[in-house]
């Protein structure tokens, strides 16, 4: 089957536990209309960003900050707090970029938005399995 058939498959079978199953690099959106969820996973090694920004239509999400910021409904404010911390080598939180409407979806995280609000989690462990 297709990559993506396999990511459905497993999303069906094993619930919010699905990421798990996963193997290899990637970056994958998971709209589940049905259950009012949006997930988005990215690889443990984080060979590919994603990054995300909400509008007034929804969630948009995107391997670049830039192709972000060419939509119209995406806020360019900066992030002056990060801006601060880049200056004196600091990053408190991987998930802010240099804009205040994007947010990357760190390595081995999983960006979730349901009826409880949204979240980014870390899903993946090195020392988990020993």
């Amino acid at each position: 089957p297709d990559p993506a058939t396999l990511v459905l498959r497993a999303y069906q079978q094993l619930g919010a536990e699905w990421m798990h199953a996963l193997r290899g690099h990637y970056a994958i959106v998971v709209e589940d209309m049905t259950a009012g969820v949006v997930t988005a996973v990215r690889d443990a090694m984080g060979l590919h960003p994603l990054f995300v920004a909400p509008t007034s239509q929804g969630l948009l999400f995107s391997a670049s900050i830039d192709a972000l910021l060419a939509e119209p409904g995406v806020s360019r404010e900066l992030n002056r707090v990060m801006l601060a911390e880049h200056l004196v080598h600091r990053w408190s939180d991987a998930s802010e970029t240099y804009f205040t409407a994007i947010r990357r979806v760190p390595q081995g995280h999983v960006f979730v938005r349901d009826r409880a609000g949204t979240r980014i989690l870390r899903y993946w462990d090195p020392a988990a399995h020993g």
